[in-house]
């Protein structure tokens, strides 16, 4: 499954310097001088894979686990080319450590960092620069653990019909800081929502 998000908050900046800046023409004789601006954007991908070559997708329907299962998923993210620079983060909702404390552990990739603790939001290690081909970022994780002895017979119908979010952001690098960035990753919740991907384990 794909998930596309263009992100416009290049488009608005620009279009706000354009407002803001006033043509005096000398006189009536000259042509009128017609600014042209380029609107470029960012543009995300989200797909899974069953492995870490990319070359199997993760299956839509949910999956049978059980405790002490090892399942391997494999969600990455891809910046498409011609997107501005950018940083790039993911938010990670675990809804079956919600369901039960504990129950599973995702081995997540050092190029993700944590940006906040109890958020579950990750920034990739550097700014994407823009190039003339996609870019796919590091694996984001690579499996999905069942904790076999968080996760028990009498607790594990609370999993049932839990799931683990992922979303994507992206924030524009130029003319802005890794500060900015982060507080768009927290506050601009409804471009995250765009971005949903829901992923049954």
């Amino acid at each position: 499954m794909k998930k596309i998000l263009t992100i416009g908050a290049t488009v608005m900046i620009i279009a706000a310097l354009a407002i803001g800046s006033t043509l005096a023409f000398l006189t009536g004789k000259t042509d009128a001088l017609e600014n042209k601006f380029l609107f470029d954007g960012i543009t995300l991908e989200l797909n899974e894979y069953k492995d870490t070559g990319h070359q199997e997708a993760y299956p839509t329907e949910a999956q049978v686990v059980y405790p002490g299962a090892v399942v391997d998923k494999v969600p990455v993210i891809t910046v498409d080319k011609g997107s501005l620079d950018c940083y790039v983060y993911v938010q990670i909702e675990n809804g079956l450590n919600t369901a039960v404390d504990g129950a599973t552990t995702l081995d997540i990739s050092k190029d993700w960092t944590p940006i906040k603790k109890g958020y579950d939001i990750y920034r990739y290690k550097e700014v994407v620069q823009k190039a003339d081909t996609a870019q796919k970022l590091t694996d984001i994780f690579t499996k999905v653990t069942v904790n076999g002895e968080k996760v028990t017979m009498e607790n594990i119908a609370k999993l049932q019909d839990s799931q683990i979010t992922i979303q994507g952001f992206a924030h524009q690098a130029n003319g802005t800081g890794e500060t900015e960035a982060e507080r768009q990753a927290f506050a601009d919740q409804a471009a995250l929502t765009y971005f949903a991907t829901p992923v049954n384990p």
